[in-house]
C-alpha cells in the first residue's frame, strides 16, 4: 500500500516525511522519496513475547514524496495517480487565529483540482468515443461520471457495480482515492478546540483529517523511542504523526489485520474488511488461495485468555472454518492448502 504526501512547497511536506521516517537523510531533494511506515498495533508485538519467533513483520504502508520539480499542485497530484492513497498536506501554521480558515481553503484547492484533473481524463477520453461514434457501455459509464464531477462530488460517492469498477480502474480517478487531509498547525495550537470541530467538518467533505504539528513530530521522530511517548505526553499528544497517519489510511481503506503466528514467524496481514477466508489466503500466497481447503481461527482475545493455540483447541476457542468465512480483524490463523 502506498501514499502519496502531496502538497505546495512551504506546506511542511518533507518535515512531514521526515517525522515519519526518523531521518532527514532518507528524504531526496528535488526527487522521489520513499520511506516505509509501519502500522502500530500492540497485538503483534504481545504475539512475538508469547511465539519468540525468529522473525516479527508488522504490516506496513510506504509514503512517497516526489519532490520534482512541479509549478502547481496540480501536476503533483497527477504524479499520485499510481498510487493507493492521497495525502494533501494543509499548511496552517504561523497564521494564529486565522490558520484554520487556510487550512479548509487549501483542502478546498486540492479538491478542486483533483475533480479538474478527473474530469479532464473523463472528457479526453470522451471525445475520443464522439470521434469514432461509439456509444456503447464504457462511454455511458464514463458521461455518468462527467455529471458527477461536473457537481463537484468525488467520484467515490458513486455506487459502481463490478463490472462498471473493473471498466474505469484504469484511469486511477483521483476522486476514487482514499484521501487523507494532515492539517499541518502551530504547536501552540494542538490543544485548541476548535480544531476538533475542523475535524468533523472534514470529514463530511469525505476526507479523514490528520490534525498534527510537522516540526514538533519530526523532533520526536529524532528521540529515541524509549524517549518518545514521555515527550509526546508533555505536549498533550497520545501518539505520534505515523501511528495518526497510518490509522487514518487503515480507516479510509476499510482494512483490517489477522495474524500468522509460529516459532519462524509472526506476522500482520492487511486485508479488507468482509474478506472471505481464501481472500486472506491469497494475500499471504495464490497457492494457499487455490488449494484452500479451511482455516483454523482464533480469535485475539480468545487467545490470550487461553494462553496457547493447544488451549484454544482444547476449549473449542480455536475452530475450523470454510470458504465462507469472513475473516475478522486481530483473527489469528492457520490456512490448510493443497496444490
Amino acid at each position: 500500500m502506498k501514499a502519496a504526501i502531496v502538497g505546495m512547497p512551504g506546506s511542511g511536506r518533507k518535515t512531514l516525511m521526515t517525522a515519519l521516517s526518523g531521518d532527514p537523510s532518507a528524504i531526496a531533494a528535488g526527487r522521489k522519496s520513499t520511506v516505509t511506515i509501519r502500522v502500530p498495533d500492540q497485538r503483534i508485538d504481545t504475539l512475538s513475547v508469547f511465539f519468540r519467533p525468529r522473525k516479527t513483520t508488522w504490516a506496513t504502508v510506504e509514503a512517497v514524496l516526489d519532490d520534482s520539480p512541479m509549478e502547481n499542485l496540480g501536476k503533483r497530484l497527477q504524479a499520485a495517480r499510481g498510487l493507493d492513497v492521497i495525502v494533501l498536506v494543509a499548511p496552517a501554521f504561523g497564521l494564529g487565529p486565522d490558520g484554520l480558515e487556510a487550512a479548509f481553503q487549501e483542502i478546498e484547492r486540492g479538491v478542486e483540482e483533483m475533480v479538474l484533473a478527473d474530469q479532464m481524463v473523463v472528457e479526453k477520453r470522451l471525445e475520443g468515443f464522439r470521434k469514432t461514434g461509439d456509444k456503447g457501455f464504457e462511454a455511458q459509464i464514463l458521461a455518468r461520471l462527467q455529471s458527477t464531477l461536473e457537481d463537484g462530488d468525488f467520484l467515490s460517492k458513486l455506487a459502481l457495480d463490478e463490472l462498471e469498477e473493473k471498466l474505469i480502474t484504469p484511469y486511477n480517478f483521483l476522486t476514487r482515492k482514499p484521501i487523507v487531509a494532515a492539517l499541518n498547525i502551530d504547536e501552540e495550537e494542538l490543544e485548541n478546540p476548535a480544531w476538533a470541530d475542523a475535524e468533523a467538518r472534514i470529514r463530511r467533505r469525505g476526507i479523514e483529517p490528520v490534525v498534527l504539528c510537522a516540526r514538533l513530530e519530526s523532533e520526536v521522530a529524532a528521540l529515541a523511542p524509549e524517549e518518545q511517548l514521555e515527550f509526546l505526553q508533555a505536549v498533550g499528544l497520545s501518539a505520534p504523526a505515523s501511528h495518526r497517519l497510518v490509522q487514518g489510511i487503515y480507516r479510509l481503506m476499510d482494512l483490517v489485520s489477522f495474524f500468522t503466528v509460529g516459532e519462524d514467524e509472526v506476522r500482520a496481514w492487511p486485508v479488507r474488511a468482509n474478506s472471505p477466508a481464501p481472500i486472506a489466503a491469497g494475500k499471504i500466497h495464490s497457492d494457499i488461495r487455490r488449494g484452500f481447503i479451511r482455516a483454523e481461527v482464533v480469535a485475539y482475545d480468545h487467545f490470550m485468555e487461553c494462553g496457547s493455540l493447544a488451549a484454544a483447541r482444547r476449549n473449542g476457542r480455536l475452530r475450523t472454518e470454510g470458504k465462507e468465512y469472513v475473516v475478522r480483524d486481530g483473527d489469528i490463523i492457520n490456512f490448510l492448502f493443497n496444490v
